[in-house]
């Protein structure tokens, strides 16, 4: 468990979201629940080698202050994919549109699955190898 800190939590809900590394042989899985630049930057300076990993969920949906400091977090994360959820609604009460993140993920070569599109996303791994299939809806 990453976040939320022992020691300082914010009192945010977002930002003392639960981040957890999932790992087993050489795959990693970074679930990153809802957190924000807080949580993110807080992350990036205290415990950077705990990043990286194979799989990533994308922290707050892909969306609005989950990603301004996406970049960095990139470099110092290096997924090989990327899992987005949420709603296919991209309204502004929903955070807004993710093409800020897919573009990002595009210019850093990363691939993504979203649940909304491809409904239920499976990721498998046998602790050295991985694999990310999505579903299809209803499934």
């Amino acid at each position: 468990v990453l976040n939320p800190s022992k020691t300082t939590p914010t009192n945010d809900i977002n930002n003392d979201g639960i981040v957890l590394k999932v790992s087993e042989g050489n795959f990693s899985m970074l679930l990153t629940s809802g957190i924000q630049v807080g949580a993110q930057g807080r992350l990036l300076s205290e415990m950077p080698e705990k990043l990286t990993s194979e799989v990533m969920l994308a922290p707050y949906y892909g969306v609005g202050a989950g990603t301004s400091s996406m970049a960095i977090w990139l470099t110092k994360s290096k997924p090989k994919t990327m899992i987005i959820t949420g709603s296919v609604d991209e309204s502004p009460p929903n955070g807004g549109s993710r093409d800020p993140f897919k573009r990002l993920m595009t210019q850093y070569k990363v691939p993504w699955y979203e649940n909304y599109v491809n409904g239920t996303i499976r990721v498998t791994s046998d602790g050295s190898g991985y694999a990310v299939l999505g579903l299809g809806k209803g499934q």
